[in-house]
C-alpha cells in the first residue's frame, strides 16, 4: 500500500502548490497565456503556410488509420523493419502525436479530407494543386500548445528569480521568434514536444527549489508523455532518475531524511505510469518490450557516415555550420572539396550517404533488424569512439542555434549566469539548463542534429537573455541598484 500512500501525498502536495501559485500570480499567468496566444495567432496570420510533406505527411499517414480504426498503425512505413500485428499494429513512431493528431480530427472532416488527400498524392505541388487543405483546427490547437509553452517558461523564469519583469521579458523573447507560431502552422512533434519539456523542466526546478512530492509526480508524468512523443528524451530520463536518485540516497545517509528519495520515487512512477501501458501493447502485438523499434539505428546509421570527414572538413565545418551566411562564408574562403559534403542534398555528402547507402548496407551486415542498432554501436561507434566523439562537436554546433538573428548573445549572457549560479551556490537554472544541453548532445552524438532537434533550448536561453538585458539596464540606469542575479545560498 506505500506506493499509493506516497501517490497520494504526492497528489495533496501539488494541490496545495497551485493554490499558493494561483493566490500570488494567478492572473498574470493568465494573462501571459492569453498574450502569447495573440501573438501567436498574429505572427500565423502574417506567415506563409507550408504545403505538407514529408515528415508531415508521415504523421499524418500513422493519424489517419488511427482516427478510422483505432489502431495504431505504421503509415508509411508498414512492412519496413517489422510485420504488421495481428490487426495491422506498428511501433515505429513513438505513438503521442500521432494520437494527438487523430484526436484533432475527430472534431474536423476537413482535416480528415487534407490528410487523406496528402496521403494519397505525396508530392506537394500536387497536394497544393489539388487538395482543400483545411487545417484550422489543428493551427488553433497547436497554438494553444505554443502559449502553453510560453505560460511555462514565464514560470520557470518566475520561480528562478522571483522577478515578474524578468519572467515577462523571458517568455516575451521566446514568443517573438516565432518557433511557437511556426509551429503552430506545421504537422511536426515539436508543437507537443515543447510544452511537455517546459513543463517538465518546471518540475524540476519545484522538486529542486521545495523537493515538492506533487511536482515531482508532475514531472514524472511530463517525461512519461515526452517519452511517448520522441523516444530519445528516456536517455534525459535515465540521466535525470540517476542523479536525482543518487542525491536521494546521500540526504537519506547523511541527514536521515527520505523526502529527496521519495520525489525520485514518485518521478519515475509517474513516468512509468504512462510509459508502461504502451510498452506492454508492443510486447503482446509486436513481440518487443520497448516504444519503438528500428527508428534507433534509422537515425543512427545517418549519424555515423559523418565519421567519415577529414580534418580539413572538421575544420571547415565551424564556418560551414554559422546560421545564415556560413555555408556561403565557407564557399568563398575553402576549396570546394573542404565543404561539398556537409550539404543535405549532395549526392555524396555524409547525409545521402548514410541515409541511401550505409543503412542499406550496414542492415546486410548486421543480419537484420534485430541486430542493426547494436551493429553500428558495436563497429561504427565504440570501434572508431574517439573520431565518433571528435564528428560530435560539429554537429552539436550546427544544431544549437534556435535564438535565430540574436545568434552568439543569449550563449554569453549563459555563460555568464552559469558563473553566477556557481559563484552564488545556486544551481538551480543550471539545473534547469542541463536538460536542454544534454539533448543537444544526444542529438549530436546519435543523429544528423538540426535546430528544429534543439528548438527546446530556447527556453534556457531566453531566460538567461532576459537575465542579461536587465542586468545592464539595472547597471545602465543606478550603479547602486541591485543588478538581478542569483541570491547566494545562506543557512
Amino acid at each position: 500500500m506505500r506506493p499509493f500512500w506516497l501517490v497520494t501525498i504526492g497528489l495533496r502536495g501539488y494541490d496545495d502548490r497551485m493554490r499558493e501559485l494561483f493566490k500570488t500570480c494567478g492572473m498574470q499567468a493568465t494573462l501571459v497565456f492569453i498574450a502569447a496566444l495573440l501573438v501567436i495567432a498574429l505572427q500565423m496570420a502574417f506567415q506563409e503556410k507550408e504545403i505538407p510533406y514529408a515528415d508531415n505527411i508521415t504523421y499524418m499517414a500513422v493519424a489517419l488509420p488511427l482516427y478510422e480504426t483505432g489502431i495504431y498503425e505504421d503509415g508509411n512505413f508498414k512492412n519496413t523493419v517489422l510485420p504488421p500485428g495481428p490487426n495491422g499494429e506498428g511501433m515505429f513512431f513513438a505513438p503521442l502525436y500521432p494520437a494527438f493528431l487523430a484526436g484533432v480530427m475527430h472534431f474536423s472532416e476537413g482535416l480528415r479530407e487534407a490528410a487523406r488527400c496528402s496521403i494519397e498524392l505525396v508530392k506537394p505541388p500536387l497536394i497544393e494543386e489539388q487538395c482543400a487543405l483545411d487545417f484550422r483546427i489543428l493551427w488553433g490547437a497547436q497554438a494553444l500548445l505554443g502559449a502553453l509553452s510560453a505560460l511555462f517558461i514565464w514560470l520557470a523564469a518566475l520561480a528562478l528569480f522571483n522577478d515578474k519583469r524578468l519572467a515577462w521579458l523571458s517568455a516575451f523573447l521566446v514568443v517573438t521568434l516565432n518557433n511557437f507560431a511556426y509551429y503552430a502552422g506545421v504537422v511536426m512533434a515539436e508543437a507537443l514536444i515543447m510544452p511537455l519539456f517546459y513543463m517538465a523542466c518546471y518540475g524540476i526546478i519545484l522538486c529542486w527549489q521545495k523537493q515538492s512530492r506533487g511536482a515531482a509526480l508532475l514531472t514524472g508524468l511530463s517525461f512519461g508523455a515526452l517519452i511517448l512523443t520522441k523516444p530519445s528524451f528516456a536517455y534525459l530520463a535515465y540521466f535525470l532518475a540517476t542523479g536525482f536518485g543518487g542525491l536521494g540516497l546521500y540526504t537519506l545517509v547523511k541527514y536521515k531524511k527520505t523526502r529527496a528519495l521519495q520525489c525520485v520515487f514518485l518521478a519515475v512512477a509517474g513516468a512509468v505510469l504512462l510509459t508502461a501501458p504502451w510498452i506492454m501493447r508492443n510486447h503482446l502485438k509486436l513481440d518487443h518490450a520497448a516504444v519503438t523499434f528500428g527508428y534507433g539505428p534509422f537515425t543512427l546509421s545517418q549519424r555515423v557516415a559523418y565519421n567519415d570527414m577529414t580534418m580539413e572538413e572538421w575544420l571547415v565545418s565551424w564556418i560551414y555550420g554559422i546560421p545564415g551566411e556560413g555555408d556561403s562564408i565557407a564557399e568563398k574562403l575553402f576549396r570546394k572539396e573542404s565543404y561539398e559534403r556537409w550539404s543535405w542534398g549532395d549526392p555524396n555528402g555524409f547525409y545521402r550517404q548514410g541515409n541511401d547507402v550505409l543503412r542499406a548496407r550496414t542492415l546486410e551486415e548486421a543480419g537484420g533488424h534485430d541486430a542493426h542498432l547494436s551493429y553500428l554501436l558495436k563497429n561504427y561507434v565504440i570501434a572508431d569512439l574517439p573520431k565518433h566523439i571528435a564528428t560530435t562537436f560539429p554537429i552539436i554546433f550546427r544544431g544549437m542555434w534556435v535564438f535565430e538573428l540574436w545568434v552568439f548573445i543569449p550563449y554569453i549572457a549563459f555563460i555568464v549566469l552559469c558563473l553566477n549560479g556557481l559563484k552564488t551556490r545556486r544551481y538551480d537554472y543550471i539545473l534547469y539548463a542541463l536538460a536542454p544541453w544534454f539533448m543537444l548532445g544526444l542529438h549530436g552524438f546519435a543523429t544528423v542534429n538540426i535546430a528544429r532537434y534543439n528548438i527546446i533550448m530556447q527556453g534556457s536561453l531566453g531566460i538567461a537573455l532576459a537575465w542579461g538585458i536587465i542586468r545592464l539596464w539595472e547597471r545602465y540606469r543606478s550603479k547602486k541598484t541591485p543588478a538581478a542575479g542569483l541570491s547566494p545560498v545562506t543557512g
